[in-house]
């Protein structure tokens, strides 16, 4: 019976980044010099790994596995949507709240909306009442703003997502805490977006513990076979990406290319953790555990 043991107990820390993973990645790294610097390590890490994947059945003749991806830190970096979300909040309710200091970080739209709002005083029956306009606004003010201010592309995403999508033993998704307009419009500026079938979103679930199971749900309906925890990755770079992967019992893979260390990533309890996605082969199989 095919099976990815994935909840056995955590590896050493050893196992995951070795000992001299604070060398890494930068402790604190601007943007501009993490973009130049990702991805050079990602087999480094992947070679010191073992543990939940060294009992999977790396066959091709395994049955598919799931891979659900997360956009913003993971996939892109960068882009109009902070602006846009809080050009929305403005128009609609008159304030954006203290969004210049929120913690987006693995959160939903709704959720990160609901914070603002709250912190701003807003009652929750002003915020429900308003919350149509103000979908609107956000998903129109994206777009105007986004071809001007693309996102940027990780190192080796693409590279990633086209060796992925054309196996055969290997189905892409999505898991984002993004509402389903504000992914497209990211992932098309990018021309990532046709390169996931299937994807769950903000706009499904406030709570993202509840996304994996809307994505299994739709994968399942369109590849004509069921989808559980035990035959999916989820792949992000927050600690909230691993609790939702966790909470389906699903296999993590955290990339420290967004604002946690790999060292936080490990922590929070990351079935593996890479640097980057710059080495296509080696991020292939650290992903699935297979060649």
């Amino acid at each position: 019976m095919y099976s990815l043991q994935f909840g056995i107990p955590k590896l050493r820390s050893a196992l995951y980044l070795g000992r001299n993973s604070a060398a890494i990645l930068p402790r604190c790294a601007l943007p501009a010099r993490r973009l130049a610097a990702l991805g050079a390590n990602a087999g480094l890490i992947h070679g010191l790994l073992g543990g939940p994947w060294t009992n999977l059945h790396t066959a091709r003749s395994a049955p598919p596995m799931l891979l659900l991806f997360d956009i913003d830190g993971t996939l892109t970096w960068g882009g109009p949507a902070k602006a846009a979300f809080g050009v929305a909040l403005e128009a609609t309710f008159g304030t954006a709240g203290p969004i210049a200091n929120h913690d987006f970080s693995g959160k939903t739209d709704p959720l990160i909306m609901r914070e603002l709002l709250t912190a701003a005083g807003h009652a929750p029956r002003q915020i429900e009442a308003g919350l149509p306009r103000f979908w609107d606004l956000y998903l129109s003010e994206l777009d105007a703003r986004i071809a001007a201010d693309p996102v940027t592309v990780l190192p080796g995403v693409r590279e990633l997502i086209g060796a992925l999508a054309a196996r055969d033993d290997i189905f892409l998704g999505l898991v984002t805490g993004n509402v389903e307009g504000g992914a497209r419009l990211k992932l098309r500026s990018a021309g990532l977006w046709d390169r996931f079938p299937v994807g769950a979103f903000g706009s499904d679930r406030e709570v993202r513990n509840e996304l994996p199971t809307v994505a299994f749900q739709r994968a399942a309906a369109r590849w004509g076979r069921p989808f559980r925890g035990e035959h999916a990755v989820i792949i992000g770079d927050t600690p909230r990406d691993i609790e939702c992967g966790k909470a389906v019992g699903a296999a993590t893979v955290a990339v420290a290319t967004g604002r946690f260390r790999a060292a936080e990533l490990r922590d929070a309890g990351a079935d593996r953790v890479l640097a980057g996605f710059a080495d296509t082969r080696a991020t292939v199989e650290a992903l699935t555990g297979r060649p």
